[in-house]
C-alpha cells in the first residue's frame, strides 16, 4: 500500500487585549495607574505532507513500513501596545508610549521513519524501527517605540535560529503465555541541537543519548476481570516557542520571555489497572517526573516589571486514582462517566536573582467528566450534553481556582449516512473562566482570565471513497511528536 496525506492550517486571529494596573505602596495606597492597549494580529500557515509505505509479506503478518514527512510553518505577528500613565488622582502623565513589533517566524520540519514486525513461531513478536528528523526555526522580532518624540529602534529587538537533529533506534518483544501478555522494549534517542542568536552573536550547542525502556505484563483473569501493568521512562522536550528567547508584551507591566537554556524533562511513569465486565476500568498511576519544564513568573521588584517564562523546576511527583465507566443507559441512551482524584507535588529551588527560596506546591485535585449520547427516533438524529469539572489544584507553580463548563449538541446524518451535519454549543452557562493566584519568593500575584469560552459551533462532514480502504489511511504521521512541538497560530 502506498498513500499521501496532506493537511493544511490557516489561521487569521486578531486580539484587542487592554489592562489596568494599580502600582500601590506597602500602605496600599494608590502611588500610579497605567493604562494598557494592545493590538496583535496573527496569520498563521502551517502545511504538513507525509508519503507512507506498507508491505505485508506473507499471512503471518510479517511487514514493514516507512514514512517521510515534511510540514513547514509561517508565522506573520505584529503587535502594538499603547500605554498611558496616571498620577494617584486619576490625572494624565506625560506623552502616550507607543510600542511596536514585526515577529515573524517559520519552521520546517523533515522526518523518515521505517517500522518492521515479524511474529515468530513460538508466539514471540518483534516491532523495531529507526527514525530520524531535522527541524529549523527562524525567529525575527523587530521592535520600535514612539514617546513622542518619533520613532526609535528598540533594543529588544533580536533574530534566532535553533536547529534540532533527533535519531532513534527502538526494538520490542511482546509474547503471550496461556492467560498473560508480557512486552518489554528499549528505545535510544541521540539529540544533537544548536541554538544561535544572530544579533548578539551568542549560540550554544547540545548533544545528548539518552535510553527508554518499558515494560508491560497484562493478566486476563476471566471473562470478566483483566489486570494491567506498566513501567515506561518518557522525554518531553520544550516547544520551539518556548526556546525562543525573545520578549513579547503582555501589558506595559508584564511580558513573556523564551528560555533558549530549557533542558527536556524526563519522566518515570508507574501504571496498574483493572477492568470489570468490559466497562468499569479502575486505574492507579505513579509518576516522577525530574527537571519539569514549568511557567514561572518571575519579577524585577526594583522596577516593578514582571515577566513569564519556562524553567526546569527540580522535580513533580503524582500519584492518582482514575475511574472510568461506559455503559448503555437504555438502548438511546449512551453514558461515559470518568472521575480522576491525583495530587500534585511540586519542590525545588526558586531562583529569583537575588537568592534562592526553596519551594513546596501541592493539591489534591478532583476531575470529572460525564457525557451523554442520545439516539433520537429512527431518521438519523443524535444528542449530546456532556459537562466536565475541576477543582482547585497546582499546574506548575500557579495555583488554578475550580472550574467547568457544561456543552451540547445535535446532529442530522444525510445523504444515505455519507455526511453528518452539526451544531453545538460550548460553555453554556460560560463558566469556564480561569482565575488562580502565585504565591513563592517575592511573587504575590492574582490573576484572572475570561475569554470567550460560550461559542456556537456547526460543522459539516462528508464520507467518501471506499470504506475498505480508508482504515488504512488512519494512521499516525512520522513528524506527530515534531509538529506537537509547534505553536499552531490560535494565540496564547
Amino acid at each position: 500500500i502506498l498513500g499521501f496525506v496532506v493537511n493544511g492550517n490557516f489561521n487569521d486571529n486578531d486580539e484587542d487585549p487592554t489592562s489596568t494596573s494599580f502600582v500601590r505602596f506597602p500602605s496600599g495606597a494608590v502611588d500610579y495607574k497605567i493604562e494598557s492597549e494592545g493590538s496583535n494580529t496573527r496569520k498563521w500557515t502551517g502545511v504538513s505532507n507525509n508519503i507512507n509505505f506498507k508491505h505485508t509479506f506473507d499471512s503471518t503478518g510479517r511487514e514493514i513500513t516507512a514514512d517521510v514527512d515534511f510540514a513547514f510553518y509561517n508565522n506573520k505577528s505584529k503587535t502594538q501596545l499603547t500605554t498611558k500613565i496616571f498620577d494617584a488622582d486619576g490625572n494624565k502623565d506625560g506623552n502616550d508610549v507607543v510600542l511596536r513589533g514585526d515577529i515573524p517566524s517559520n519552521t520546517d520540519i523533515y522526518s523518515a521513519k521505517v517500522d518492521y514486525l515479524h511474529p515468530f513461531k513460538n508466539g514471540v513478536k518483534l516491532e523495531a524501527g529507526f527514525k530520524t528528523s531535522y527541524v529549523t526555526t527562524d525567529n525575527q522580532v523587530e521592535y520600535t517605540r514612539n514617546n513622542g518624540a518619533g520613532w526609535t529602534i528598540d533594543d529588544r529587538s533580536n533574530h534566532f535560529v535553533y536547529k534540532e537533529n533527533i535519531n532513534a533506534v527502538y526494538a520490542i518483544f511482546s509474547k503471550s503465555i496461556k492467560k498473560w501478555d508480557l512486552s518489554a522494549g528499549l528505545r535510544v534517542e541521540n539529540t544533537n541541537a544548536k541554538g544561535n542568536q544572530i544579533k548578539t552573536d551568542s549560540s550554544f550547542k547540545r548533544n545528548y543519548t539518552n535510553l527508554f525502556p518499558n515494560v508491560g505484563l497484562s493478566y486476563n483473569a476471566n471473562e470478566k476481570n483483566q489486570f494491567n501493568f506498566s513501567y515506561s521512562r518518557r522525554i518531553n522536550r520544550p516547544n520551539y516557542d518556548d526556546l525562543n528567547p525573545f520578549v513579547f508584551f503582555l501589558d506595559s507591566l508584564t511580558y513573556g520571555q523564551g528560555n533558549p537554556y530549557l533542558q527536556p524533562q524526563f519522566t518515570h511513569n508507574f501504571e496498574a489497572s483493572h477492568t470489570f465486565n468490559k466497562f468499569l476500568t479502575t486505574t492507579l498511576n505513579y509518576t516522577q517526573t525530574d527537571d519539569i519544564i514549568t511557567q514561572m513568573l518571575k519579577q524585577n521588584t526594583e522596577k516593578k516589571v514582571t515577566y513569564q517564562t519556562r524553567e526546569n523546576f527540580n522535580s513533580m511527583k503524582q500519584i492518582g486514582l482514575a475511574v472510568m465507566a461506559n455503559f448503555a443507559v437504555t438502548k438511546w441512551w449512551n453514558m461515559n462517566i470518568y472521575t480522576n482524584v491525583f495530587n500534585n507535588h511540586y519542590s525545588g529551588i526558586y531562583q529569583n536573582g537575588v537568592k534562592n527560596d526553596p519551594i513546596d506546591i501541592q493539591f489534591t485535585t478532583l476531575m470529572g467528566n460525564l457525557t451523554n449520547s442520545f439516539t433520537i427516533g429512527k431518521k438519523g438524529w443524535s444528542a449530546e450534553v456532556s459537562g466536565w469539572y475541576r477543582t482547585k489544584g497546582a499546574e506548575g507553580l500557579l495555583v488554578a481556582n475550580d472550574m467547568g463548563a457544561v456543552n451540547t449538541a445535535i446532529s442530522k446524518q444525510l445523504f444515505k449516512k455519507q455526511a453528518t451535519l452539526k451544531l453545538g454549543v460550548r460553555d453554556i452557562f460560560y463558566t469556564q473562566q480561569f482565575s488562580g493566584y502565585a504565591k513563592y519568593s517575592d511573587v504575590d500575584v492574582n490573576v484572572y482570565s475570561k475569554r470567550d469560552s460560550r461559542q456556537l459551533n456547526m460543522s459539516f462532514t462528508y464520507r467518501f471513497g471506499k470504506k475498505n480502504i480508508a482504515p488504512e489511511r488512519r494512521r499516525r504521521s512520522g513528524a506527530s511528536d515534531e509538529q506537537n512541538r509547534v505553536n499552531t497560530g490560535g494565540g496564547n
